[in-house]
């Protein structure tokens, strides 16, 4: 029998919600779908509550965590491809069903608002060093960032759109930019 990491349950508990929905993050389901017993859980979480805060707090790192290493260098033109790529890389199911976790639960809600408002601060910052004030780079930013989501929902739709499609994307988005 394989004994469960803490890293182990989070990515379990990520299958899980990608698999169904948030309502399968339970130690006992996750326990026998992994073919273990749940000792190891109450190991690393004290209750269910703390295990779902660790997925949240793990997703928000891992949400965040991109952004922040694409700054730098890069003039932002490049930034703004180089996210919209790896958002177009990045698994739709879990940002999916994260965002039907957050439909039923506060918490999640307040972290999914937090990623959503990191993300559209980052690209907002991006449009500014191309030359939009404030403003029009905020209401670009949501047009882009809406874009990119929606991508999450298209479901096997999404497969018909190529990198280079998104390459375009931002092309339109910042065709009448300095870069």
């Amino acid at each position: 029998m394989t004994k469960m990491t803490e890293d182990m349950w989070i990515a379990a508990g990520f299958e899980a919600l990608k698999r169904g929905s948030f309502s399968s993050l339970k130690a006992d389901l996750i326990a026998k779908q992994q073919g273990v017993t749940r000792g190891s859980f109450y190991g690393y979480f004290g209750n269910l509550e703390a295990y779902h805060d660790a997925i949240l707090d793990r997703w928000l790192a891992q949400s965040t965590e991109l952004a922040q290493s694409i700054a730098g260098d890069l003039p932002a033109a490049d930034q703004l491809r180089a996210l919209v790529l790896a958002a177009y890389n990045a698994d739709p199911l879990l940002e999916k069903a994260m965002r039907g976790w957050a439909q039923a639960d506060p918490k999640v809600a307040s972290k999914l608002d937090a990623v959503d408002g990191y993300r559209i601060t980052v690209l907002t910052g991006l449009f500014q060093g191309m030359g939009l004030n404030r403003d029009r780079a905020s209401v670009r930013s949501r047009l882009l960032y809406a874009s990119a989501i929606g991508f999450a929902f298209l479901g096997a739709r999404r497969t018909e759109f190529t990198i280079q499609d998104m390459d375009q994307l931002v092309s339109l988005y910042t065709a009448d930019l300095s870069n």
